[in-house]
């Protein structure tokens, strides 16, 4: 059993504490998809089954390399980004979209995601291959198939029919050489291009077979029914027809199917199918040795030993197909057992091992065949005539009361393994020949399971007729009818709906329960199996009350059954159905199409059709697509009213199911259905990556023209969703879809629009492996284009897609030297982006860019090598300096708002320097930016160069060609920058605030913090001073707060660090009094540090009052503070009142203070008015009190009220 091959691709920039070795470690350990042994840990280069990204910030052109490559092939992409990147970029955007985008801040966060999310993404990867045998490794294991030995009369017809319905159904006896006809003609598809595909499965699998035929791509299929032949008698005919039907609508010539049994039964229902049916002749001369190989098989199976014996019993019971761990394991029990009673001596493993080694399984000796499936090893069942033989050997060890078979009993039926336990079904096929003590284990076995499928299987073949149900299987189903669990009576209900046990008497009472059970799954699965089980008439009269059943569940199963009956109905049924088309039901008369449908095409009467046609007038949204998908490859059959209302009136929701339908009919359409049919294309073909990989999976199968007009389409749409499902399957090898799409985009070079020949940049360079030197001509014809749009778009799609190599080095130079500056422009952008991993020649284009006479070109370039992944801080700054000396004041704004969007440069230590000079640039705007930029980085402050040239007005310096009323005007713009302009409006709290500065630049701060939960940050501080040096200490006090209360829990651990970074600009800012709280808006709770501010008052609706003083010293004070947290309650109609100094220390004439006392007293008068109302009377009080007095403190009143 194969690994999953995972390729983990880290962002090169660094990550913390090892943080990537660390993720590489759980990735190993994760568990793996069902069909993977473990996972292991490979290169791109390996193709790995699925990719997961480590991001920090924006991916680096290597990170894209990876994506876009593995995109295309279709792989699997997670992604994992260390905090949230600041600008949108196209590759995480697909990742949101796709679900398996996730961001973390810390270690402990990022093993958490992976073992959470990424373990249950990582557990849905599949690996892109058939589960069943398939391609070059399923003929080489057949070996040479000798033409010779095929019925020629059988292989021309066969061959014939094929290639024009899509399907063959081959019959005849065993040793008839149906397999050989099978695998020639499997051989013969994989000549034609189509994928060859043997379908072994232990079960009618309709679905997996009809997935095989609608995939990406063209196959052919081989269904040996002789596989299922324990069930061919069992199953009803009804049940056989569809699963038959449900498999061939599926077919079309490039989409085949190969169906064979030995069963005159099955040959029965192929016969339905005129001349899709090839019956070979019984075995001749010629192949005599066939029937003498099955005769020898027996014999010689008769004589060998239990030992030797096991492995060909237990084949039978794992019949057609087991992965070869588990039979393996089953065997070596087996053989356990046996070694007891035959030798009396248990076997060591040295001893299993030696014996698996000259077993016939492990060297894959006839009957038994080695095939592996999806990277796993399997053992399967080869040849239908010598299983017969096995067969026949089975039922003689069973009425022997071989030991074998009692030791196979234990082994399979006690097994924790539910695939084991199903193999332990053979021994029911053989019940009425058991011992009693095998019959009671079998007995026992049965009804203690609880797997759904396991039982319902079992009780279908232990209840296959009345002569079989004895008293013990009798009482078994009575014990079942009334178990608690209604899985298990489902299955019994589904297996007593037969005709035999609704007409025998002994199980009259059973069914009088499951018809009655208060569970609508119970009876609707007793409805599914009188559906399935058919019969002309109602013994026991079951159908006719269940038809009238109030479940809905139960009346979707009815219609299923009435509409696989129609018209054959009486009074009763007709008027059921007339019933369901009065009330329009979509659930209903679905059910009734899905029953209608499930008929062979000879059975399309008058009566069908004009019900068909009146369902489908009927059908809500998403109807007409479930007709589409029972349609399947049929259409040609249907009535032309019926075929016309299919793909009339189409609702969104059909559109897909019908457009497949009539893919599938192509070469069957009439003039109108195929316009209807690119109608339906056009519309969505470029704006749909599915869409588009449904439509062009068929692309073989049209004209020239249509295949060119397709791509063409595709290519030259505004949307890319259809030019990636193309490339896709040109990352699959397609080489049809590659040689159509390198015609149709020469084309487009030379007769295309500027904006059409622009999109195909991204697709041939994305595409450019596939389409080599075919392609770099194509590259060759954008450059020359005479549109500037075309040739900028290389640049771009080169940088997107982190294109660096593969033959391209030379393009971005000759970009770079064009005469367009809007190209040069992107080419500088993409060569400083991806200036590392380029060629010299880029390296020489990178300078003269930068110097380029155009600002334009200069300032892209700059934006390019700043968001270069792989250059580093002091490289980028190095280049970033050229703006002291550049005459563009246009380029020097553009280095202000880089370093902005990348304030990580603003830690390097050469990041002052360059601060300081764009502090003192002559444009005002330049240095308004650049203010900002200091005042929200507190670290900045206190570097050297940049105090040199900060304002006068705030370290009694001169200023560097500025006046004093321009660094006025700068103060003014960077606070008001930072206060809010209006309070949070919550629906259960009123909010208001008021603020005055003294001076032009006021020094109070405020602020409020949206956070998750139903949480609100509210702060209020007094920086000590006025002026400038108050406002830039308290935009400084907000950039340290506003980055630390959503990533942080304790708000007693954010003001240290708050504090922290205040001490840490040193004399640069001054003191600070806060208060920080958070409220949790839906329980009341206010969690608050008071750093040295004026107390809060928590005003009571009762009149009590609290003042909020837990916290600590002033911010700014000592380095080493530490802060404790206070815990209030706001209870409906309480007041919190927060205020600065200049409202309680406002002085009257006289020089008196307001004082905190009356200030709590005039919160208590005035607690039962708004927040807006208290604001205004307590402000009306306030300058009462100071009126005549000059005012020199700033004001700040901030009013919470619970509603």
């Amino acid at each position: 059993m194969d690994r999953l091959r995972l390729h983990f691709a880290v962002e090169s920039r660094a990550f913390p504490s090892g943080l990537d070795d660390i993720l590489r470690s759980d990735l190993e350990r994760l568990s793996p998809p069902s069909w993977a042994a473990g996972i292991r840990l490979v290169g791109p280069e390996e193709q790995p089954d699925a990719v997961v990204m480590l991001f920090n910030l924006e991916p680096s052109d290597r990170m894209r390399r990876v994506f876009f490559t593995s995109f295309r092939r279709a792989v699997p992409i997670a992604g994992l980004c260390l905090g949230e990147p600041g600008a949108a970029d196209s590759i995480y955007s697909r990742l949101r979209a796709w679900d398996s985008w996730w961001v973390f801040s810390t270690a402990q966060d990022a093993r958490a995601i992976v073992s959470g999310p990424v373990q249950r993404w990582l557990r849905q990867v599949e690996r892109d291959s058939s589960p069943f045998p398939s391609g070059d490794d399923l003929l080489a294991s057949y070996g040479p198939v000798d033409e010779d030995k095929i019925d020629s009369r059988s292989l021309e017809l066969a061959e014939d029919v094929l290639m024009r319905r899509g399907f063959v159904c081959l019959s005849g006896p065993l040793g008839s050489g149906k397999t050989t006809l099978a695998r020639h003609l499997l051989s013969r598809a994989s000549d034609e291009g189509l994928n060859p595909v043997e379908m072994i499965s232990a079960d009618l699998d309709s679905t997996a077979v009809e997935t095989l035929l609608t995939g990406p791509g063209d196959c052919a299929v081989f269904f040996d029914l002789d596989t299922l032949r324990r069930f061919t008698d069992l199953w009803s005919s009804y049940v056989w027809t569809v699963a038959l039907s449900l498999m061939i609508r599926a077919t079309e010539s490039r989409r085949r199917l190969i169906l064979a049994s030995s069963s005159p039964r099955i040959e029965a229902i192929f016969e339905t199918y005129g001349d899709a049916h090839v019956t070979l002749p019984g075995p001749s001369e010629r192949r005599g040795w066939r029937l003498e190989q099955g005769r020898s098989a027996r014999r010689r199976l008769l004589k060998l030993d239990p030992l030797d014996l096991a492995e060909h019993v237990l084949l039978a019971a794992f019949d057609p197909v087991i992965p070869e761990s588990m039979f393996k394991a089953s065997l070596y029990s087996l053989w356990e057992r046996l070694s007891i009673l035959e030798k009396r001596r248990f076997p060591s493993a040295g001893d299993l091992e030696e014996m698996y080694g000259g077993s016939c399984a492990s060297r894959g000796e006839a009957p038994f065949r080695r095939v592996r499936i999806a990277g796993e090893m399997n053992i399967a069942a080869g040849d239908a005539l010598l299983m017969a033989a096995i067969d026949e050997v089975f039922d003689e060890l069973v009425r022997k009361r071989s030991r074998v078979i009692h030791a196979l009993g234990d082994v399979l039926l006690n097994s924790p393994e539910p695939r084991v336990r199903k193999a332990g079904i053979v021994l029911a096929h053989f019940y009425r020949s058991l011992s009693d003590e095998d019959r009671a284990t079998l007995l026992h076995s049965t009804a203690r399971e609880q797997d759904h499928g396991i039982l319902l299987d079992t009780l279908t073949v232990l209840l296959r007729s009345p002569k079989q149900a004895d008293d013990s299987l009798l009482s078994l189903a009575e014990s079942i009818s009334t178990d608690p669990s209604p899985d298990r009576r489902r299955a019994l209900a589904e297996v007593c709906a037969s005709l035999w046990a609704r007409s025998d008497v002994r199980m009259a009472s059973i069914l009088g329960a499951l018809s009655t059970d208060p569970v609508p799954d119970v009876r609707a699965s007793l409805m599914r199996g009188i559906a399935m089980w058919g019969g002309s008439d109602d013994p026991g009269g079951y159908c006719a009350r269940l038809i009238h059943d109030s479940s809905i569940r139960v009346r979707t199963q009815a219609m299923v059954y009435l509409g696989g009956r129609f018209p054959r109905l009486n009074r009763d049924e007709m008027a059921v159905v007339d019933e369901a088309l009065s009330e329009g039901d979509g659930r209903i008369l679905r059910s009734l199409a899905w029953g209608l449908l499930t008929r062979e095409t000879e059975e399309f009467s008058t009566e069908f059709t004009d019900l068909l046609w009146v369902i489908l007038e009927r059908m809500p949204p998403g109807g007409r697509g479930l007709v589409a998908r029972q349609v399947g490859g049929r259409l040609r059959y249907f009535d032309m009213d019926v075929r016309r209302a299919l793909v009339s009136n189409l609702e969104e929701e059909d559109r897909t199911a019908v457009v497949l339908c009539l893919l599938m009919n192509y070469s069957w359409l009439t003039d109108e259905e195929a316009h209807k049919l690119w109608s339906l294309v056009a519309d969505r073909i470029a704006g749909d990556m599915n869409f588009a990989s449904l439509v062009l999976r068929y692309f073989s199968s049209f004209e020239p023209a249509r295949r060119s007009s397709l791509v063409r389409t595709v290519l030259t749409a505004e949307a890319y969703n259809g030019r990636e499902a193309l490339s896709q399957l040109i990352g699959r090898a397609r080489w049809d879809l590659a040689e159509t799409a390198l015609e149709v985009s020469r084309a487009i070079t030379g007769t295309g629009t500027p904006e059409e020949r622009a999109r195909l940049a991204w697709f041939v360079l994305w595409n450019l492996d596939s389409f080599g030197g075919e392609g770099m001509e194509l590259v060759g014809r954008m450059l020359e284009d005479e549109s500037p749009l075309v040739r900028s778009s290389l640049a771009r799609a080169m940088l997107k897609q982190g294109v660096v190599d593969g033959g391209l080095e030379w393009v971005l130079p000759v970009l770079a030297a064009d005469s367009e500056r809007s190209v040069r422009a992107v080419a500088g952008e993409a060569i400083g982006k991806l200036a590392p991993d380029l060629s010299p020649q880029s390296s020489e284009a990178l300078e003269r860019l930068l110097s380029d006479p155009e600002s334009s070109v200069r300032a892209r370039t700059l934006w390019g090598v700043v968001e270069s992944v792989t250059l580093s801080a002091p490289e980028k700054l190095q280049r970033l300096s050229r703006v002291v000396s550049d005459p563009s004041p246009g380029v020097h704004r553009e280095v202000a708002a880089m370093l902005k969007e990348y304030s990580e440069l603003l830690s390097d230590p050469g990041a002052p320097e360059l601060i300081s000079e764009l502090l003192s640039d002559p444009d005002e705007k330049t240095r308004i930016e650049t203010a900002r930029l200091v005042t929200a980085t507190p670290g900045l402050i206190s570097a050297e160069a940049v105090r040199k040239r900060l304002p006068d007005l705030l370290l009694d310096r001169g200023t560097s060609g500025a006046t004093i009323v321009d660094e006025l005007s700068t103060a003014r713009e960077i606070q008001k920058e930072f206060l809010p302009d209006s309070p949070p409006r919550l629906e259960s709290y009123d909010i208001e605030f008021y603020y005055s500065p003294a001076r032009e630049i006021g020094g109070d701060y405020y602020d409020f913090f949206p956070l998750p939960e139903d949480n609100l940050g509210i702060a209020v501080g007094d920086v000590s001073g006025k002026g400038i040096p108050a406002a830039l200490t308290m935009a400084a006090l907000k950039g340290s707060l506003a980055a630390r209360v959503r990533n942080i829990y304790s708000i007693a651990e954010i003001i240290r660090q708050v504090n922290e970074s205040l001490c840490e600009a040193g004399e640069a800012t001054s003191l600070v009094g806060l208060f920080y709280g958070v409220l949790n808006t839906r329980t009341g709770t206010l969690t608050y540090v008071n750093a040295g501010h004026n107390p809060p008052v928590l005003v009571k609706r009762e009149g009590q009052t609290k003042l909020l003083t837990e916290g600590g010293l002033l911010l700014g004070a000592s380095f080493d503070a530490r802060y404790s947290p206070g815990i209030v309650r706001l209870e409906a109609a309480d007041v919190l009142l927060l205020y600065t100094d200049g409202i309680s220390e406002a002085k009257d004439t006289s020089d008196s203070e307001l004082g905190l006392m009356t200030l709590v007293e005039l919160a208590v008068s005035f607690r039962d008015l708004s927040a807006r109302q208290m604001i205004h009377r307590m402000l009306e009080a306030v300058n009462r009190h100071s009126a005549g007095a000059p005012r020199s403190d700033d004001q700040t009143l901030v009013v919470i009220r619970r509603r």
